[in-house]
């Protein structure tokens, strides 16, 4: 029964999924005691189905719950554990509960970095969901440490056009371009035009990072390169959207305001 909710997981059947999961939890409680390792497994399980279902709340306590037999079967179960610490984290995290998240994703980081070796997937994945509680929390000094740590990680062992990596390279940039630290912001936004140029040239995200460049350049009062970046922004946008969409005269508009600083008006 857990094998096919598995299966019904990965299909995308969401309910049957959970169904199925309640199901096998239920026949393992009636063979096992409640603090057996594959109770841990079952609530594991029946946590994630109620994360992919919507109901966050439930998955929550369900994985508490998971963590709580899990930790009777220490040290033999730390790689279990974290796992359950980084999507307990995780789920923490989109309900708001920020103080609950960094606590719970910083014991997971801290375990992890105990019996994985440095740049581990697995530490960069909790790396990921740790920086982006704290960029949630405002802490934006310690959400680009983090961060950047995690694309080094992923970068050693995923493709450069990983779509982990280019998330990554997105929420750094982001950061830097709210910071009104348009120079490093620019390097980052450069990376993804670079990796975009090569996946989708014709796409929202590639118009995005166009007109992204074009302020940071306009910014730091490189007018050419502004000029460039606003000038494939509105190409793109005029080839993807439909004509007089607002998008496309965002970036005109800025286009027109690095023309006045450049020939007057």
């Amino acid at each position: 029964v857990g094998m096919l909710s598995m299966c019904c997981e990965s299909l995308g059947d969401h309910r049957r999924a959970l169904e199925l999961s309640q199901e096998a939890l239920a026949i393992a409680s009636r063979c096992l005691p409640g603090n057996h390792p594959d109770i841990a497994a079952y609530l594991g399980q029946l946590s994630s189905c109620y994360h992919s279902a919507g109901e966050v709340d439930k998955a929550i306590n369900i994985m508490q719950q998971c963590v709580g037999v899990v930790k009777q079967h220490l040290p033999t179960r730390r790689s279990d554990l974290c796992t359950c610490l980084n999507n307990l984290g995780l789920y923490y995290s989109q309900k708001g509960m920020l103080h609950e998240a960094i606590a719970t994703l910083e014991e997971c980081l801290v375990s992890r970095r105990l019996f994985l070796p440095p740049g581990h997937p697995d530490i960069g994945a909790t790396l990921w969901n740790l920086g982006n509680a704290y960029k949630k929390g405002k802490n934006v000094v310690k959400a680009t440490e983090l961060l950047r740590e995690c694309l080094s990680v992923r970068e050693k062992n995923l493709p450069a056009t990983h779509p982990h990596v280019i998330d990554v390279l997105w929420n750094l940039s982001s950061i830097m371009y709210d910071q009104k630290l348009y120079d490093e912001s620019l390097q980052l936004y450069r990376r993804l035009h670079n990796i975009l140029t090569a996946l989708c040239p014709l796409s929202e995200d590639m118009a995005t990072v166009c007109h992204n460049m074009g302020i940071c350049c306009l910014a730091i009062a490189r007018l050419d390169a502004a000029e460039e970046a606003f000038t494939q922004s509105v190409g793109i946008k005029t080839a993807i959207y439909a004509p007089k969409d607002a998008r496309i005269a965002t970036s005109e508009s800025m286009l027109h305001r690095v023309w006045q600083l450049k020939f007057g008006n």
